[in-house]
């Protein structure tokens, strides 16, 4: 998992694991006997788009709270609530919302909960994800560095071939 994070909309907070992969997104709380108190899973599916939760394998009911990403009056990105179904129980029934990110919380958690409330989603991602872009900003520009530098090397030693040639 990418990492955690905290939604919070009106006067309710939620921890949440944040879930981006495919396999994630297909999962999600299927097979999960229980959530703690205010705590869930944030999906992001990466970009607003039709959403389609399926809840075959839930094991509990759940609310479910569609988020949109959009911009406000003054240019910052912000997100709203899009949609949102109360007391969903587990079964073939599939719920369909808009957005960039669903949350999946304690059936009743989110009862106070409306489309059009702003929503505050902060989220950290994790160690080995921060690690292995860290890697990426440091090898590739080494690695360009040594091409540069092996690219040089290869001109300089065909410039000094030549020279070497004429003065002999």
């Amino acid at each position: 998992m990418p990492g955690e994070g905290r939604v919070t909309i009106n006067d309710d907070v939620w921890e949440v694991v944040m879930q981006t992969t495919y396999a994630e997104l297909v999962s999600g709380l299927s097979g999960v006997e229980s959530l703690g108190d205010h705590t869930g899973m944030l999906f992001d599916i990466g970009q607003n788009t039709s959403i389609d939760v399926q809840v075959r394998e839930m094991l509990f009911n759940i609310d479910i709270v569609f988020i949109d990403e959009g911009i406000d009056n003054e240019g910052n990105t912000q997100y709203t609530v899009s949609g949102v179904y109360h007391d969903v129980e587990p079964g073939d029934k599939e719920y369909i919302g808009t957005g960039r990110f669903f949350l999946e919380v304690n059936a009743g958690e989110a009862e106070d909960v409306e489309v059009g409330d702003i929503v505050e989603l902060v989220y950290v991602i994790d160690n080995s994800t921060i690690s292995r872009l860290a890697d990426m900003f440091i090898l590739l520009p080494m690695m360009g560095m040594a091409a540069i530098l092996a690219s040089e090397g290869a001109k300089n030693i065909s410039v000094d071939a030549s020279a070497e040639r004429r003065a002999s």
